[in-house]
């Protein structure tokens, strides 16, 4: 009997103790996973606010209007019920929105990344022929946790269960106007280095202007005295761009959708001095010339090198010969892209059925100085 009445003793105790560990369990446990899961979720919502910040920002014309798309994508976040529910609100920041925005460039050779804000245009000069543009937007937001657990020992300090947790994501973008950088009302043929922008040429003297020709005598393209020919042809220059063309992308690699060329134009192209590719059939590299003595055998560059430059002008017209040459006579209308040839071409487009596959084994870049005279 005293067996009995002690193990229906011990039943008694464990059904009690059974509402305090549950309450434990639950306090210490699942809480504070909730709060940890909400904190994943607002670093989620952050990402996707700062990307798209960032986004907007690289296809603006200017810098004032990076900064004013990168608030106003803020403003739109803060104003969800996302924001709302998680309880996210921006620290500091342009305008305090959350946000800062930065330019970072970056060397072609040398890989040396330069940063420049936050929020404050580039110092002229602008050099795309030597550097990578990229927009960098700083996001930092502060999240109140889910359930607040700051009466609980141990816990009432830690971010995102017992206190404020500060969180903060960074994303980059290419700048698609780099010419914009230095402010909304900067000059794109004053503020380029190496006479970007509209340029005429035939100024007697210009020659002699720092950042436009002398700048240009010691540098690592191909040809650094272009800018010279252009001027000794009586040549002036109206667009010019900065391309990297990799051989196993099977798509012909646009230069600025702006600029539009025409038959009264010319084109003078220049490489970067380490440039060259090579093709899946063909021993070691070639240059933008091609590798001598070869031909693809049918279509719009039947007779011209496997690995050559060539280019198309718009769409339906042929693919033409680029090379190393300089001074090309353009022939149709319309946007200016560069391809590697590698491949039949039947009225500017490949004429093959699994582009991606055909190119996938070829290697290598080159990085191209188009610029369009008249």
């Amino acid at each position: 009997m005293s067996c009995a009445r002690r193990s229906g003793h011990r039943r008694s105790k464990g059904a009690a103790d059974f509402p305090i560990a549950l309450f434990l369990l639950i306090f210490f446990a699942l809480f504070p996973i909730l709060d940890l899961s909400m904190l994943a979720v607002c670093y989620g919502m952050l990402y996707v606010v700062n990307h798209q910040e960032a986004v907007r920002a690289s296809a603006q014309q200017n810098y004032s209007d990076a900064l004013t798309v990168m608030t106003e994508e803020s403003g739109i976040f803060q104003g969800s019920g996302f924001a709302a529910m998680a309880q996210l609100s921006p620290s500091g920041g342009y305008s305090n929105c959350g946000s800062h925005l930065y330019v970072d460039a970056t060397n072609y050779i040398n890989k040396n990344v330069q940063s420049f804000g936050p929020d404050k245009p580039l110092p002229p000069p602008v050099d795309p022929t030597a550097f990578i543009y990229e927009y960098r937007v700083e996001s930092t937001y502060v999240m109140q946790p889910l359930i607040n657990l700051s009466s609980v020992p141990f816990l009432s300090q830690v971010p995102g269960l017992g206190a404020s947790a500060k969180i903060h994501w960074s994303s980059h973008c290419l700048c698609e106007h780099p010419d914009g950088l230095i402010g909304s009302n900067g000059n794109a043929g004053t503020s380029f280095k190496g006479g970007q922008g509209t340029v005429d040429l035939s100024v007697s003297g210009l020659e002699d202007t720092p950042g436009v020709l002398s700048d240009l005598s010691n540098s690592n393209w191909q040809n650094p005295n272009i800018y010279q020919q252009i001027h000794n042809a009586g040549e002036t220059v109206v667009a010019e761009d900065v391309v990297i063309v990799n051989a196993n992308n099977w798509l012909f690699t646009p230069v600025d959708p702006h600029i539009t060329v025409n038959p009264s134009e010319k084109l003078w192209v220049d490489y970067w001095c380490n440039g060259s590719w090579s093709v899946q059939n063909q021993p070691g590299s070639s240059d933008a010339n091609g590798y001598a003595g070869t031909h693809v055998g049918i279509g719009d560059t039947a007779n011209l090198p496997v690995g050559a430059m060539v280019g198309k002008i718009g769409t339906g017209n042929p693919v033409f010969y680029v090379g190393n040459h300089t001074d090309i006579q353009l022939q149709n209308t319309g946007p200016l892209s560069l391809c590697i040839n590698w491949a039949p071409f039947l009225n500017g487009n490949l004429n093959i059925t699994n582009g991606q596959q055909f190119f996938a084994n070829n290697k290598g870049q080159m990085m191209v100085r188009v610029i369009i005279t008249r």
